[in-house]
C-alpha cells in the first residue's frame, strides 16, 4: 500500500475552494467595478446639478442687489431734487433725511456733506453734532465733478466694522453741485 502524504487531500481541498473563490471574485469584481463607476457617476452628476444651483442663486442674489442699489439711486436722486428746489434749512432737510432713512429698511445712515466736503449732517447723530468730513476721495470726483451717481465698492465700516457700501448722489442748485448725498447701505 503506497502511503499517501498525509497533506494531499487537504491540499486538494484548498484548491476547490481557491477556485470557488475565484469564480466567486470572477462574478463579483466586475459588479463592483461597476457599482463604483456608477456612484462616481452619480456623485459627479450632483456636483454639476450643485453647481448650477449655486450659479442660478448668485444670479439672482447679483439681480437683487442690482435692483436694490438702483432703486436706493433713484430715492437719492429724487431726495437730491427735491432739496435743490426748496428753499428748506439743513435741519430740515436732516428732518426729512431721517423719515427717508426710516422708510428704507436697507438704509444704515444718510449723510450729507458740502461741496466742499465739509459735513452737514448723519442721520445716525443729532442735528447740529460734529460730521466727520470723510467724503470719500474715489466719490468726490464722479460726484462733484462729473454731476452723476457713484455706488463704492463693498468695504468695512469704520465705525460699525461690518461691510457696507455707500450710493452719492449730487445735489445741483443752478448747475453746480452743492451737496452730496449718501447713503451707507
Amino acid at each position: 500500500h503506497r502511503a499517501t502524504p498525509r497533506f494531499a487531500h487537504v491540499n486538494q481541498r484548498r484548491g476547490i475552494r481557491w477556485h470557488l473563490l475565484q469564480v466567486q471574485l470572477v462574478s463579483i469584481v466586475p459588479i463592483g467595478l461597476f457599482a463604483a463607476g456608477m456612484l462616481y457617476l452619480h456623485w459627479q452628476a450632483q456636483e454639476d446639478e450643485r453647481e448650477r444651483s449655486q450659479m442660478e442663486s448668485v444670479r439672482l442674489i447679483a439681480a437683487a442687489v442690482d435692483n436694490a442699489l438702483d432703486s436706493t439711486v433713484e430715492r437719492l436722486s429724487i431726495f437730491a431734487r427735491l432739496w435743490s428746489s426748496t428753499s428748506l434749512d439743513d435741519e430740515a432737510i436732516y428732518g426729512q433725511a431721517k423719515e427717508a432713512q426710516k422708510a428704507n429698511a436697507d438704509c444704515a445712515t444718510i449723510f450729507a456733506f458740502r461741496a466742499d466736503g465739509s459735513g452737514v449732517f448723519r442721520t445716525d447723530l443729532p442735528f447740529g453734532e460734529e460730521v466727520p468730513t470723510t467724503l470719500l476721495p474715489e466719490l468726490r470726483k464722479p460726484v462733484i465733478e462729473e454731476r452723476r451717481p457713484v455706488i463704492s465698492d463693498v468695504f468695512v465700516g469704520p465705525r460699525t466694522g461690518r461691510p457696507i457700501v455707500v450710493v452719492a448722489v449730487p445735489v445741483l442748485h443752478g448747475g453746480n453741485v452743492t451737496h452730496v448725498l449718501i447713503a451707507s447701505l
